[in-house]
């Protein structure tokens, strides 16, 4: 396991970071909300590895990290009028949508999958760099609160093919998760942007 400072090898890490993914690695990397875990979206190896460092049934979906909307439209999904208007007000930032998919969409399952647009150039051009969209989880072992600081976390960091040290992250929570299948929608987790500012959003 190899383990770089963001903050003093940006193009480094970038560099590093996409090489391990694209040939089928796993990362932990820093988020904008907290640590997660990230690996090529057409890596499913890759993913039931990510599945057993967490320690969750390997049919339990991640969700995926996208470029932009436009990016996400471009996968196997039913975009959505809800789903739109929320991305378009909230991407990048702390906002999970989950939307309709088909089989081949990755990390879709039961017809649905979870996205969201991150809000750090770290893992924008990782992104860009990397085909637009990636598998990404919390770093943390199922059950377990969400990490924002390494210091302890040697376990499951040694299980992982690189760490991206962003340092002890701000404090924060979760992204909200909204199910914009439902009509309207439905929020199944409220986090780092509240369900008053959802509503708002949309109008209700």
């Amino acid at each position: 396991m190899i383990r770089l400072l963001l903050s003093s090898a940006f193009a480094d890490c970038v560099e590093q970071c996409c090489a391990v993914l694209l040939e089928g690695g796993v990362v932990t990397v820093p988020t904008d909300t907290v640590y997660g875990l990230i690996c090529a979206a057409d890596a499913p190896a890759a993913a039931r590895r990510i599945a057993r460092i967490k320690g969750r049934p390997d049919e339990k979906p991640f969700a995926l990290f996208v470029a932009s909307w436009e990016r996400l439209c471009r996968e196997a999904i039913t975009p959505s009028e809800t789903a739109e208007r929320l991305a378009r007000r909230y991407w990048p930032g702390g906002l999970t949508l989950v939307v309709g998919a088909e089989a081949s969409c990755p990390s879709a399952q039961n017809g649905t999958v979870g996205a969201r647009c991150p809000d750090t150039a770290f893992l924008q051009a990782v992104l860009a760099r990397c085909g637009g969209v990636l598998i990404n989880t919390s770093l943390n072992r199922s059950g377990e609160p969400p990490v924002c600081s390494l210091e302890e976390c040697d376990a499951i960091l040694a299980e992982t093919d690189l760490v991206i040290d962003g340092e002890a992250l701000p404090p924060s929570v979760a992204s909200t998760v909204v199910h914009c299948g439902k009509i309207p929608y439905q929020i199944l987790r409220e986090g780092a942007i509240s369900a008053q500012a959802i509503a708002e959003a949309l109008g209700d």
